[in-house]
């Protein structure tokens, strides 16, 4: 069972030009990026109040008049068990048929490919920390800098390939973004910029790719 974390925000400030219910589920997190913002809330924090997938149904039925879009984060939302997404999520679209986005870092391909396949899910918002595709064993450094452990050229592969999947079956949900994390250079996003730029005109996609600002804890104190 997925315990989901008990403030759940109808906010602007998520998709641009959207209304979006905003649900964290308290599934953990396999990173700990660069002072996270949500880890010692959402990760950390044990929430004896947390909801159940039902109370979530209820809040989001109390506002399906204004909202547009249905989003779940984490932490990483997609760490819970496969069996436990699929019955959330397929309880959810039985209550609503707002679009449902999935926040997640990519790490979880293949977790992403069946609730896809089984119709569970509109879109992913993709957090690319860094460009993947171009990282080598002299990059150990600044990767465990960033996501507060190393990555394995297997783990690597395999969230290039995730990415590359997000794009070409995009349908007009997915999204592509990185957080501008303070030490990183800015060629860093420039090459993240060509590569969404390529994988878009390889798959004849419009996926767009964001550079989200860094907040720091203290901003919000």
């Amino acid at each position: 069972m997925i315990r989901y974390y008990p403030h759940v925000q109808i906010t602007l400030a998520e998709v641009s030009g959207k209304t979006v219910i905003l649900i964290h589920g308290l599934t953990g997190c396999m990173f700990r990026c660069y002072k996270c913002i949500n880890y010692d809330e959402i990760i950390l924090k044990r929430h004896p109040d947390a909801l159940s997938i039902d109370e979530v149904i209820t809040i989001i039925q109390q506002h399906e008049n204004i909202i547009e879009m249905i989003v779940f984060s984490g932490g990483e939302f997609l760490q819970a068990p496969i069996e436990h997404l699929i019955l959330d999520l397929k309880k959810v679209r039985n209550a609503s048929i707002k679009p449902i986005v999935i926040y997640t870092t990519g790490y979880y391909g293949e977790k992403m490919r069946m609730l896809w396949e089984k119709g569970m899910v509109d879109g992913y918002h993709v957090d690319l920390k860094l460009p993947y595709h171009l990282l080598t064993i002299q990059d150990e450094d600044i990767v465990t800098q960033t996501l507060g452990r190393s990555l394995s050229q297997i783990e690597i592969d395999q969230m290039i390939e995730t990415i590359e999947w997000v794009v070409k079956t995009d349908k007009g949900f997915n999204q592509i973004r990185s957080v501008k994390y303070p030490f990183l250079h800015p060629s860093a996003f420039l090459e993240c910029q060509v590569w969404i730029d390529l994988l878009n005109k390889k798959y004849h996609k419009d996926t767009p790719y964001e550079i989200h600002r860094f907040v720091n804890l203290n901003e919000l104190s």
